[in-house]
């Protein structure tokens, strides 16, 4: 039975992602695209894939500062192809410093990449990956966040604020941080941050419920257990 595979393609070329599509949904795959990489680290942050296509020229945010934001700031192990006309020895190894698991220089043939998504897919068996604070878990596969036996609903911006202060917890994240991971280099001029962090402790406390994100005052904001948890 034929593999199928859910892939992200970030790319801001019209044509070749067009080509894509025809390509793969006709071989059973399910596509989302990207035409830069700030909009694909938020169908990151809400949506879960088997490979990610990665162009390294992308506008606001390129190819290498998705990937290495995929792995430090979401913490994502998710197998990413990159394609690019950068062909050098010293090109792909910065690709591979920065997270990259394959590497097709373009022009290459669809057939081929298709070979090299299907073999990722199954390079490493997938494991269950789940951020614990107290009685707080958050399944980095799944997207699904309990508090105790309590589902947490999240939104996009507040799943990846979460995750970054669940990583870091119990240290504190300053705001600048904070503001990067969402907005990435494309800061917003009013102060969402804070309202984000609002329904951010909403969503995480209800009824009884301890506490678990606190404000540093001039710094940012720390993710701690609850006592007893």
């Amino acid at each position: 039975m034929p593999v199928s595979l859910n892939i992200l393609i970030v790319e801001d070329h019209p044509g070749l992602v067009a080509n894509m599509y025809d390509f793969f949904e006709a071989r059973g795959h399910r596509l989302d695209a990207a035409a830069n990489g700030v909009l694909a680290l938020n169908l990151l942050s809400s949506h879960t894939y088997d490979v990610v296509i990665v162009d390294w020229m992308l506008p606001r945010l390129n190819g290498i500062g998705l990937v290495e934001k995929m792995r430090l700031g979401l913490g994502l192990e998710t197998p990413v192809i990159m394609v690019t006309a950068k062909s050098t020895l010293e090109d792909k190894i910065e690709g591979f410093k920065a997270g990259v698991d394959d590497y097709l220089v373009k022009p290459f043939e669809l057939a081929e990449l298709e070979l090299r998504c299907l073999a990722l897919s199954h390079r490493k068996p997938r494991r269950q990956r789940v951020l614990v604070v107290g009685d707080l878990r958050y399944d980095l596969d799944t997207l699904e966040c309990w508090r105790g036996d309590r589902a947490v609903p999240l939104f996009p911006v507040t799943r990846t604020l979460l995750t970054l202060l669940m990583q870091e917890s119990p240290r504190v994240v300053s705001r600048e941080r904070l503001i990067e991971a969402v907005w990435s280099d494309a800061p917003p001029q009013t102060d969402l941050l804070r309202r984000h962090i609002h329904e951010l402790r909403r969503q995480l406390v209800q009824g009884a419920e301890t506490p678990l994100l606190h404000v540093v005052t001039g710094v940012g904001y720390v993710l701690r257990k609850a006592e007893g948890t």
